[in-house]
């Protein structure tokens, strides 16, 4: 099973219970929305249609309740997307109710297209994803997300084992585009 796994945190101006609420009624009222990513790890040609793909959107390491969103640093660019692509040729326009945002002025924004998200809390074991060959998961601040694959033996062990999963969702066609 492969899966999507995204540190929250806050971005475009609004926190992150202020995007989960967007993200939901985006969903509700067109039947997906637009997740956006400036990972290296998620592009458009690398989330080819492979059955369903789960998203697990977890909160950040180090969190506490004085500090829920713990070492995610706030996204500073806000520029909103008006165009999406799955290749960079043909273009079509965001839909008018979705509010996308970050940074797109330098030809790298893109964002998942998720369904069925809804707020939850369970927690996952990341010592039982895999980024492939063995590689635990891990973050970094160019890589807040990733396509890992669960390994129930479980991996190498990262610092910081169990996460608190916020909300979960699931990919959909066309599962990631390019924005502009």
């Amino acid at each position: 099973m492969k899966a999507i796994i995204s540190v929250l945190g806050a971005h475009g101006g609004d926190e992150v219970e202020r995007i989960l609420e967007n993200k939901i009624s985006d969903v509700k009222n067109a039947g997906f929305a637009f997740w956006m990513t400036r990972s290296v790890a998620i592009k458009p040609e690398l989330l080819s249609p492979s059955g369903e793909v789960d998203c697990f959107f977890i909160a950040a390491s180090g969190a506490t309740m004085n500090r829920p969103f713990g070492n995610a640093r706030p996204a500073v660019t806000s520029e909103v997307a008006a165009e999406f692509s799955t290749d960079r040729k043909s273009w079509t326009n965001v839909p008018s109710c979705f509010r996308v945002t970050g940074k797109l002025s330098d030809g790298f924004g893109r964002a998942m297209v998720i369904r069925d998200l809804e707020r939850c809390d369970i927690e996952l074991d990341l010592w039982k994803w895999s980024l492939g060959l063995g590689k635990p998961v891990n973050f970094r601040p160019w890589k807040s997300t990733v396509l890992a694959n669960n390994v129930p033996s479980g991996v190498l062990v990262p610092k910081s084992n169990v996460r608190r999963v916020m909300a979960k969702a699931r990919l959909a066609d066309p599962f990631c585009v390019w924005l502009r």
